[in-house]
């Protein structure tokens, strides 16, 4: 008959031991398969939440949004006016131009009066017009949405909203206010800004606690002048993924030493 020792490591699901080895009956399972299928178990769930904070927008009760103003952009050629993901579905009276122009009668390049060649377009022209706007859809829910505000004025509006094409929920607005600075749904911040010239502008960075899918600028007066608007992807789904990574490294190295172990007590 063969040893425990040779049972064990012929990988037989289950083995029950009576008298001629041992006074007590012992149980060994197969530990590799009830292992594999738990894990397959756990990264489906895990994988679910990760799509669930991907997909659901958080309540908009609970929205925060912050505000930072990430300095001004150093006079560019061949910036780019929309970053990947990012898509701009309608507009009205809001032409594109190429490059900075003294005379154009859209406005001021926001990459700076030297740029030559860079791409940006102006919500309003530059002399503004009721119902003015761009809008701009993401491939997928974000929470960060940054963008390249040049010679901001009153009337220049950012609003963020949970569906694309500018349906669902308003997550929130940020607009400029002459002799103010920049609002967070109608109340001033701190936020620093530069001034209403042809000088590069600032880059705008704006963080939603809920999720939104696209944004609208809007302006009535004077020129929004922008460029380099990009979206960056929510944290919590990436953090989740890597959680059941490590998850998954433990667990086999756990079930490998639990293996070694056992047959080295035989």
């Amino acid at each position: 008959m063969r040893s425990l020792r040779t049972l064990v490591s012929s990988g037989m699901p289950k083995v029950m031991l009576h008298a001629k080895y041992s006074k007590r009956m012992v149980w060994l399972y197969d530990w590799d398969s009830l292992g594999v299928h738990t894990m397959k178990l756990l990264l489906i769930g895990l994988t679910a939440i990760s799509a669930a904070f991907a997909l659901v927008p958080s309540r908009a009760s609970a929205v925060t949004i912050t505000l930072t103003n990430d300095g001004p952009v150093s006079p560019n050629t061949g910036g780019v006016l929309l970053g990947p993901g990012v898509f701009e579905t309608s507009s009205h009276n809001a032409p594109h131009s190429i490059g900075a122009n003294a005379s154009d009668p859209k406005g001021w390049d926001p990459w700076g009066a030297s740029d030559t060649n860079s791409r940006w377009l102006s919500v309003g022209s530059c002399c503004g017009g009721t119902g003015s706007f761009a809008t701009f859809s993401f491939a997928a829910p974000e929470d960060t949405l940054s963008l390249l505000w040049g010679s901001p004025n009153s009337d220049n509006t950012v609003t963020l909203y949970s569906g694309k094409n500018g349906k669902g929920t308003v997550i929130g607005t940020v607009s400029f206010v002459d002799g103010v600075g920049y609002e967070i749904n109608g109340s001033p911040t701190t936020t620093p800004y530069g001034p209403n010239t042809t000088a590069p502008g600032d880059i705008i960075s704006i963080s939603s606690s809920s999720l939104f899918q696209s944004a609208v600028l809007t302006n009535d007066s004077g020129g929004f002048e922008v460029a380099d608007i990009r979206a960056a992807a929510p944290l919590p789904s990436t953090w989740i993924m890597l959680f059941s990574a490590l998850i998954g490294l433990g667990f086999f190295a756990y079930r490998g030493s639990r293996n070694a172990a056992a047959i080295a007590a035989i």
